[in-house]
């Protein structure tokens, strides 16, 4: 039988917020009895409740780590190289004449023999 417990958005809510306290507390320069009292409550809290969503914290961020991390770096590589393609041809563009009266910009002018 499994212990697991699946992580909701407000228990997830609910321990940034701990962890975000804590650091608060933690850079405070003055600490007086009621900042070490939130201190003690707030590492008990989330000693408490982190470990019954571990599993499931770890194997998300492996899956990110590991499938949706090398996805967004293809696409980012992707979008790159398209950029260059479209840097290069409006270079190009820029680079040659204006099309004569009546032919279009896209078609070439092949010399021909005399």
């Amino acid at each position: 039988m499994s212990n697991r417990i699946a992580l909701t958005e407000e228990v997830a809510t609910q321990l940034a917020g701990a962890l975000q306290r804590l650091n608060e507390l933690g850079d405070s320069k003055i600490i007086n009895p009621a900042h070490e009292a939130e201190i003690t409550g707030t590492r008990q809290y989330i000693a408490r409740e982190l470990p019954k969503y571990a599993a499931e914290l770890l194997g998300n961020w492996f899956v990110l780590r590991n499938e949706y991390e090398p996805l967004i770096q293809g696409f980012s590589g992707l979008m790159g190289r398209a950029g260059a393609i479209i840097n290069a041809r409006n270079a190009q563009n820029n680079q040659q004449p204006p099309a004569e009266e009546g032919e279009p910009g896209n078609v070439v002018a092949l010399p021909t023999k005399e």
